[in-house]
């Protein structure tokens, strides 16, 4: 089937690499390159097109700025990116029968920052959460007496350490360092500015006769706006004083749905994306016509299957061995008790509408050793050993239930996501037993297991003795678990995956995969496919796996551990979150979709730490096993509260672990997977009902759905930042603080109301607001 548009899907930004040339795989976006005509870029460009493997490479000049670790250094050099020969935003033109569709490229924002050691050594590396804490091809390289090493890294804070001769010690040249919440401290870096004083801040305000009119402050150099992928021409966007004017094409109006996104740039910086959802030609304003699978909209609620609910006690059969304890067998949950809990309305509750399953395929029938001490013995009740692939594991339903719960979420106008596991296998599963040379190697050649090196073997690891990781590199293996995942959205119907293990995986799998489904379902049957990453790294790693030809997001790992230590520990202050936020959306961007957690089944619970049950630190799985983990300070409620109101109100898909919503504890692994329950505490029944008040908000304004996020400001205990979408204005303010504090918001309106009881004055025609101890408030323009 012919595309009518040559770009399948909104076409994503592509960041330049620090140094020339750059390949982009055309591949990603154009699903039929012999409709390509030609390729363009602007005059700082040039660029050359491989027409049969669709690459296209552009080249540019261009002259790094260098900074030192140490601020006092003398080896900074002022030079910076902005005298290179481009500007920060330029386009990649795909031109077909004399239209042209427009790829955003983004200049790197990244700066050279030489690290330096002076000791007697051997050798010296570095390691830090720029390098997920690896210490790989970090080597520094001796001259003379000194050992340099340079990196190019985002502007952002980085946590870090020098390792001489195989020994982690601070950095001697870098007087900065925080305090790393497990017992030590990591050297601080500090690279460039996140904030971009000057640079636009476009926010929407009006729509009248075909016109989208947005506030502008800071007048841009230049405007990009696209509507899908092609961008509208200078005749349709003009600047006058403090407005930006853009007018749509006659085409939106003929279009059920379609998008306008804005970028735009002046000397100091580029602005905020704007991301506005049309519905003939006109911006989307009631959130009852946002369609399910506009992503930007989604509330995900997340539970393992065998944890949830029992909802059929017929096909219960734990493992029948007593070295199985019984927090580490299968407990009864089943899809039969998630219809149940979509029946009884209570996601619905909750404002959820989209749900998200662990995996159902058939696990082993016995219990496993692991590997690492103290070698605990498992069943597989999690879904994470499959030894078949396309079959539903009898223990957690039938593929008839199944079909009958996918269509039943769709009745309610929700979606549905189910966990895929891509990167191995359990070793009873035909393909490793029909093919043992699919498995990646074992035994490395120095006699260690590759077991759990997520770093240094991080395509080739395996997760156990048990758990062959399968060498994607075979074009067999891609072929097989890219039809298999296939499998589920075309059989049963599934929205979309949430892919475990992501980074293990290469990605040349993804892009077999997201092209057969564009192929297969987005263009033969015109359903969107949603795909959500799990990777734990830097911010670089994790973006490197999202765009047009892979997954459209991952969860944001870095911020969650951030806003986890921020929130639950009164020794941090607010500006780390901030600095963490802002680096988010100078990677993702502001409209992105990263998935905003709560927690997730591999993590302890936040309420564990925010009230001292267990310590930063400690072996929290352990801590499981050895201690009756409960809430010790109520406290904690609070604390959780907090998480889920800024989880909820900031870009990005919120995403709640299953009893996160009124603060279920427990420690880590298998501890945080408890049955869930619905007797409550008082102190959990209140928030729950405070998790529900934040969740509407959310549902009922457009603005934290697509709304622009400005004015973020995170200091010592207070915190707050706006988000706006034309006339639906919110507020979010945080105090970590153990006493009230009082925020002055300038604003004048009086149309501002307290979402959540806060006490709200006017003091010479500015705003005042009173936020409790460990409190939050929303406020919302009436």
């Amino acid at each position: 089937m012919k595309h009518s548009n040559l770009i399948l899907g909104l076409a994503s930004t592509i960041s330049l690499p620090v140094e020339s040339p750059a390949e982009i795989n055309l591949n990603d976006f154009v699903l039929e390159l012999e409709r390509l005509d030609s390729i363009s870029v602007d005059s700082h460009f040039s660029v050359r097109l491989d027409s049969i493997a669709g690459i296209a490479t552009i080249s540019w000049e261009k002259i790094p700025k260098v900074i030192g670790a140490n601020p006092n250094s003398t080896t900074i050099d002022p030079t910076p990116w902005g005298d290179g020969p481009f500007p920060p935003i330029s386009e990649l033109k795909l031109w077909s029968d004399g239209i042209p569709s427009s790829i955003i490229l983004l200049r790197s924002k990244k700066e050279a920052v030489e690290l330096t050691y002076s000791g007697e050594a051997e050798s010296v590396q570095v390691a830090g959460e720029f390098t997920s804490w690896s210490t790989k091809d970090q080597d520094f390289e001796k001259t003379g007496d000194a050992w340099t090493r340079t990196l190019y890294l985002d502007p952002g804070l980085y946590q870090y350490q020098v390792v001489v001769d195989g020994t982690w010690i601070l950095d001697p040249a870098n007087p900065d360092s925080v305090d790393n919440n497990v017992g030590g401290f990591n050297s601080l870096l500090t690279v460039g500015g996140l904030e971009q004083e000057g640079s636009p801040l476009l926010l929407s305000r009006s729509f009248d006769d075909g016109n989208i009119r947005f506030e502008l402050k800071n007048e841009p150099t230049e405007v990009f706006a696209l509507w899908e992928n092609h961008r509208l021409p200078a005749d349709m966007v003009g600047v006058q004083g403090n407005e930006l004017t853009v007018a749509l094409p006659i085409l939106a109006q003929q279009a059920p749905n379609s998008i306008i996104r804005v970028w735009s740039y002046n000397d100091a910086g580029v602005s905020n994306d704007v991301y506005i959802p049309l519905q003939n030609g006109k911006p989307i304003q009631k959130p009852d016509d946002v369609k399910r699978t506009e992503w930007h909209s989604a509330q995900m609620y997340f539970m393992m299957v065998d944890r949830f609910v029992n909802g059929n006690q017929q096909n219960d059969a734990p493992v029948d061995d007593p070295e199985i304890h019984f927090k580490a067998n299968y407990q009864g949950g089943d899809l039969a008790g998630i219809q149940q809990t979509l029946d009884n309305g209570y996601f619905e509750e909750l404002n959820m509408n989209t749900v998200w399953v662990s995996p159902i395929t058939q696990n082993p029938e016995i219990g496993y050793v692991e590997f690492p001490a103290p070698h605990r013995k498992f069943s597989g009740y999690h879904g994470y050993w499959p030894v078949l692939n396309t079959v539903v594991d009898h223990r957690l339903g039938t593929s008839d239930e199944l079909r009958s719960l996918i269509d039943d979420v769709h009745g309610k106008n929700m979606n549905i996501i189910l966990d895929f596991v891509s990167n191995h296998v359990h070793e009873d599963h035909p393909i490793v037993k029909d093919h043992p040379e699919w498995r990646t190697q074992l035994d490395l050649p120095d006699g260690t297991k590759n077991i759990r090196i997520w770093e240094d073997q991080r395509l080739t690891t395996w997760f156990d003795t048990f758990l062959p990781s399968l060498d994607h590199s075979i074009p067999e293996v891609t072929e097989m678990l890219s039809d298999t995942a296939l499998f589920w959205v075309t059989e049963y119907g599934f929205d979309g995956f949430r892919h475990d293990a992501a980074k293990h995986i290469p990605q040349d799998f993804w892009r077999t995969l997201t092209l057969k489904i564009k192929q297969q379902v987005i263009l033969e049957q015109g359903n969107p496919v949603f795909q959500l990453g799990e990777t734990f790294g830097s911010r670089e790693l994790i973006g490197s796996y999202i765009g047009s030809g892979m997954m459209d997001g991952k969860f944001d790992f870095n911020l969650y551990f951030d806003a986890r230590n921020v929130f639950a520990l009164d020794g941090e202050d607010f500006n780390r979150l901030g600095t963490s936020l802002q680096s988010t959306l100078s990677y993702y961007g502001h409209h992105h979709l990263m998935g905003n957690i709560t927690g997730n089944h591999d993590l302890p619970r936040f309420i564990c730490y925010a009230s001292e049950a267990l310590k930063f630190g400690e072996d929290e799985k352990e801590a499981g096993w050895n201690r009756d983990i409960k809430v010790e300070n109520p406290v904690g409620y609070k604390k959780l509260e907090q998480l889920i109101a800024f989880m909820w109100t900031i870009p990005g898909i919120p995403v709640m672990y299953y009893g996160d919503e009124f603060g279920m504890p427990g420690a880590g692994d298998p501890d945080n997977r408890r049955l869930m329950r619905f007797d409550l505490s008082e102190n959990e029944k209140e928030t729950l009902e405070t998790t529900k008040a934040i969740t509407a908000l959310r549902k009922n304004h457009l603005a934290l759905q697509f709304g622009d996020i400005y004015d973020i400001c995170a200091d010592g205990k207070m915190m707050h930042y706006r988000r706006k979408y034309f006339d639906d204005e919110v507020i979010v303010i945080f105090n970590k603080d153990s006493v009230q504090h009082t925020l002055p918001v300038h604003d004048d309106s009086d149309e501002w109301k307290a979402e959540f009881g806060g006490k709200l004055n006017y003091v010479s025609g500015n705003l005042e607001v009173h936020v409790p101890a460990y409190g939050f408030e929303i406020l919302t323009k009436q």
